[in-house]
């Protein structure tokens, strides 16, 4: 709660142009690594570098041994995609300043880390979709007698699916309800 009280009176301070603060701009930013943000970076940063080692591995099993073209290449492209964004998102946490306009940079922030989980709950769920719709067709058999043979399989899915959802949610999601509650401070001061 410290750090929402810090973050609050470095915008105060520039709000006010106060030259006399109640706080120290260099200690709270050397605080600042013990802060939602910094936890949000080293998770960003372990997923860049877990993806980074799956590449190989999808290339591998994906393309060359069960030479799934299609979906081994596009799983290629989503994880370089994200690699991409990881190291965006990573970037803009590390250059984040307490000095500028704090609201602005946080809402900013915010709406990046907000977009960023949307779209991996999506691709979450889209690649288990992809994934059964791809076995029904691979099995061609009709649909019902399809369902009720994998039904064990579909309900072990849809229980990952909200797992993982879950999972996701219990590393980002709070940590952006966080950050929305202090943009959220900032609008009532």
């Amino acid at each position: 709660m410290a750090e929402d009280i810090d973050i609050i009176a470095l915008w105060e301070k520039g709000k006010s142009y106060d030259l006399s603060p109640d706080i120290d701009v260099d200690q709270t930013i050397s605080k600042r690594s013990k802060g939602t943000l910094f936890w949000i970076r080293v998770i960003l940063t372990i997923e860049f570098w877990i993806n980074v080692a799956a590449i190989p591995v999808f290339t591998y099993f994906l393309l060359i041994r069960d030479k799934q073209y299609i979906w081994g290449g596009l799983a290629v492209i989503i994880t370089l995609v994200y690699l991409f964004y990881y190291q965006f998102l990573i970037r803009q946490i590390k250059n984040f300043s307490f000095e500028d306009d704090v609201r602005t940079s946080l809402k900013k922030l915010y709406g990046y880390l907000r977009f960023f989980v949307l779209h991996y709950k999506v691709v979450l769920w889209l690649s288990f979709l992809i994934s059964t719709v791809q076995q029904y067709f691979k099995d061609s058999i009709p649909l019902i007698l399809w369902l009720t043979e994998n039904s064990v399989a579909i309900s072990i899915i849809i229980l990952l699916g909200i797992f993982l959802n879950y999972l996701i949610d219990l590393i980002y999601g709070r940590k952006i309800r966080y950050l929305r509650n202090i943009i959220n401070t900032f609008k009532s001061l």
